[in-house]
């Protein structure tokens, strides 16, 4: 008589079709299907791996494994080697000079920020002394200095790099089955309204295990039995975090020790890695690992709902099949289907979200340009406030305004609408039209009047020290926001207000605007960190 032990059948709510599950595979098969879903997207997965790696991570960590990489090679004292290695030091010195990567570099939206960002703490510290010389005149004490300084660097880890993390599993488990799945389904918790369910989940997942490092036995036992729960949030982010932990608690009873193998058989690979310039990582064991994650997850997945001792909440939690099961009734079959994605979100911001077709009045142009100013002007002095601990009224006007983000923010809607329905063409031609406005504005204004409110002298690929390849990356982000995110949001909320409202206040921010161009014209704005010059 044939076993039934290796098999067993379950039905869902959304899919009566009986799935046949088996026993928790080999780590071998395990790898043999990730190689399978790896290969199937490879270009998306290591993009996904080297950018995350970089975001999660930071560039300061990965310089160090570098690094760590050459410090290895170089004990084996294999002269040939050790001599191009040398070589190879030596071009990345001078490139990192030339470019002005890492401490060389003083200005600088991406970089300014994010390497303050990735450097623990320092971000926050910068800004809690910032605050304390600006407001309370050196009064605060170190004690809250330190508090203040923790609470950046601690948001930042919630909210990006802990919600990348759960977009990572997300596209891992789509490209399991679809071999089309997106870069962007990085993004989904954003997407998805169910990010604070997240959030709540993760922080009582943290909080467990410090509670665990004190039982120090226990704490690697809780490690392997929460390891599940970034995978049962990518499946469903709006799971409770009491269900999450005891979904995952349920799934790994028993399979722990799978689970740790798997990551153990991984070890030779971390090693490869460290003597090869982490490229073997980024390139292959990486990616592999995350595939090998996922294909684990689905496994324990599949077997825990095929238990009859399940948990109740089991059915409702862990409902989305489709991750499973490959769905064909869609225009891209190699694409999770958008429609059922996106009947998470809530009908009012989904509406707001892909309204980007729209067309804008007249005098919403006019006020978003001005809204556009204004953000512009409140980002600069932000940064500025960051690097100086001073609040510097930044750019070229005396008003609240940065006329060049305003002018950038409209040319783009109003001259990319061709392309709109293809992102990644529009974010290339954002970067052309930033980086056009940019130039001429910078040597319209250069010509005139002698001075340079920006520069990126020494940035790599710099044109004159007026465009920088950095700065147009930043401005191609922001403008890819602009048409897709706030432009339909703002105008849907413009609209709420009475016309005559409107035109009353476009009326009023002309003038006043027309009337600081003038003083402007006869008095430049300049000042310490306003222009170039005066900030050496």
């Amino acid at each position: 008589m044939k076993s039934t032990k290796d098999t067993t059948k379950y039905t869902t709510q959304e899919n009566t079709s009986p799935i046949t599950i088996r026993n928790l595979k080999t780590i071998r098969d395990l790898k043999k299907e990730a190689k399978v879903s790896m290969r199937r997207n490879y270009a998306a997965c290591m993009m996904i791996v080297i950018v995350l790696s970089i975001l999660i991570v930071g560039l300061p960590s990965i310089s160090r494994d570098i690094d760590a990489s050459s410090s290895i090679i170089k004990s084996f004292d294999i002269k040939p080697i050790n001599k191009e290695l040398t070589k190879i030091e030596k071009g990345l010195s001078l490139l990192q000079k030339d470019t002005n990567i890492g401490k060389d570099s003083k200005r600088g939206v991406i970089h300014d920020i994010y390497t303050k960002t990735m450097s623990v703490g320092n971000l926050g510290l910068a800004a809690a002394n910032n605050i304390d010389k600006a407001i309370f005149a050196n009064k605060l004490s170190t004690r809250i200095i330190n508090l203040l300084s923790v609470l950046p660097t601690l948001a930042f880890a919630i909210f990006v790099k802990y919600m990348l993390i759960i977009g990572r599993a997300r596209f891992f488990l789509e490209t399991r089955k679809y071999s089309a799945t997106p870069i962007g389904r990085v993004t989904f918790v954003y997407r998805v309204y169910g990010m604070m369910s997240v959030v709540r989940a993760l922080f009582w997942k943290v909080l467990w295990l410090v509670i665990w490092t004190f039982t120090i036995v226990g704490l690697p036992i809780k490690l392997y039995s929460y390891s599940m729960v970034e995978y049962i949030l990518a499946e469903n982010p709006k799971v409770g975090a009491r269900e999450a932990l005891q979904l995952s608690k349920a799934m790994t009873k028993g399979y722990k020790r799978k689970v740790f193998l798997l990551d153990l058989s991984f070890l030779p690979w971390l090693l490869l890695g460290l003597v090869t310039f982490c490229i073997t990582r980024y390139t292959y064991s990486d990616i592999l690992y995350y595939a090998s994650k996922a294909e684990m997850y689905a496994e324990l997945r599949g077997l825990y709902l095929a238990r009859t001792d399940k948990l109740a909440c089991a059915e409702t939690s862990l409902k989305d099949t489709y991750l499973f099961c490959h769905y064909t009734e869609t225009e891209n079959e190699n694409q999770y289907p958008r429609e059922l994605y996106f009947l998470r979100r809530r009908p009012d911001i989904n509406a707001l979200r892909y309204d980007y077709k729209r067309n804008y009045s007249p005098e919403n142009i006019i006020l978003m340009f001005f809204i556009f100013s204004f953000i512009g002007y409140v980002w600069e002095v932000f940064l500025a406030f960051l690097t100086t601990g001073q609040f510097i009224n930044r750019g070229s006007m005396y008003g609240p305004w940065i006329p060049i983000y305003g002018a950038g923010g409209i040319a783009m809607l109003l001259l990319l609408r061709k392309f709109i329905d293809r992102p990644i063409v529009t974010f290339f031609l954002t970067m052309v039209v930033a980086g056009l406005i940019e130039y001429i504005s910078a040597t319209y204004i250069y010509m005139t009047t002698g001075l340079e409110y920006w520069s990126y002298k020494g940035y790599f690929f710099n044109i004159q020290g007026r465009v920088s390849l950095e700065g147009l990356l930043a401005f191609g982000l922001l403008g890819c926001g602009g048409i897709y995110l706030f432009a339909p949001v703002a105008d849907h909320f413009l609209n709420k207000i009475s016309r005559k409202i409107r035109l009353t206040i476009m009326t009023i921010l002309l003038v006043c605007f027309l009337t600081d161009g003038v003083i402007v014209h006869f008095h430049p704005h300049t000042g310490y960190d306003i222009t170039s010059d005066l900030n050496q």
